[in-house]
């Protein structure tokens, strides 16, 4: 590998202060959601490429699925998901849209509560 492509792969790669805080974001996400999560008989699980450790530096995307029972109607599906997901958000204090794809999800932006750290800020889609 020559120095070029070394000097490409230390501006994608995160360092050792980003992914730790991201882990710790991760950590505290899935704490809340599970909280959140467990009267609805449901979990939370984080998928992609942040469990991999295959993400980029700066692109703090989380994947946040949450997992119900199989018994679970269609309906009370979306209605308990977006409820989940709009108050995980509240938790963190962040803001939030309704997407849609198969079923309606939601997508929030929070920050963390580093203020000195510019790159700490975490978009997660809650499915």
């Amino acid at each position: 590998m020559n120095q070029t492509e070394l000097n490409i792969i230390r501006k994608l790669k995160p360092d050792k202060q980003e992914q730790e805080t991201l882990r710790e974001f991760i950590d505290k996400l899935l704490d809340v959601a599970g909280k959140i999560a467990k009267p609805f008989y449901a979990y939370p699980q984080v998928v992609g490429s942040t469990v991999k450790g295959t993400w980029l530096s700066g692109d703090h995307d989380i994947d946040l699925f949450i997992v119900f029972k199989k018994k679970i109607n269609r309906e009370k599906l979306e209605e308990h998901g977006l409820l989940i997901g709009t108050s995980i958000c509240e938790k963190f204090n962040g803001i939030y849209d309704i997407k849609y794809a198969e079923h309606p999800y939601v997508r929030i932006k929070v920050k963390s509560g580093n203020k000195e750290d510019k790159t700490a800020h975490f978009d997660v889609d809650i499915v």
